[in-house]
């Protein structure tokens, strides 16, 4: 592949890239001579591979992980019943991370019913983990789907669904201050 005496950073670049569903794509690994498409291009070339069919996958991994990175992520705001007025903003800053919960980068493109019971699911075992409180943000009121830029489910701490939001919605006072930034 063109290197002098190749490394163990190299080899294991090298597994990494066999070993994950993107070819190393979706990274920004970079060893001084190949970015990540330019080492899989040279990795397909030195096993034999017919360029015109692995032309074809690469671009459609690239297309893929466009769509990825441009699609709406769905993910789930916990609702808590807090004083989060009461707390330092650099406190809650650097909490923040807790009120959200994500999925992985493919998860859109699952159906809505399949994403719904998989956030379900997420509730439940999330109020296990934390035993339905937060620290500083409080109690946890309740779960807020969102599978699209505005729509969202309202899910009970159960999993059950509350509500179904579409369109614009207000959050409690507490939490609708801090988030719109006037805290």
């Amino acid at each position: 592949m063109g290197y002098d005496k190749p490394t163990f950073e190299h080899i294991r670049r090298f597994q990494y890239v066999l070993d994950d569903p993107e070819l190393g794509l979706s990274d920004e690994w970079v060893d001084g001579k190949y970015d990540g498409e330019s080492f899989l291009r040279a990795i397909c070339q030195a096993i034999g591979l017919d360029m015109a069919r692995a032309d074809h996958r690469i671009n459609q991994i690239k297309k893929d992980l466009e769509e990825d990175r441009k699609a709406f992520k769905p993910y789930i705001w916990v609702e808590t019943c807090s004083a989060c007025c009461k707390q330092p903003i650099d406190t809650l800053a650097m909490y923040q991370y807790q009120l959200y919960i994500d999925f992985v980068r493919s998860f859109w493109r699952s159906c809505i019913d399949w994403q719904l019971g998989h956030a379900q699911n997420r509730v439940i075992k999330h109020v296990k983990e934390t035993g339905g409180s937060l620290g500083d943000w409080g109690h946890i009121k309740q779960y807020w789907f969102f599978y699209k830029e505005d729509s969202a489910y309202v899910l009970a701490l159960n999993g059950e669904v509350i509500d179904k939001r579409e369109g614009g919605f207000a959050l409690d006072q507490p939490n609708r201050e801090y988030f719109s930034g006037r805290v």
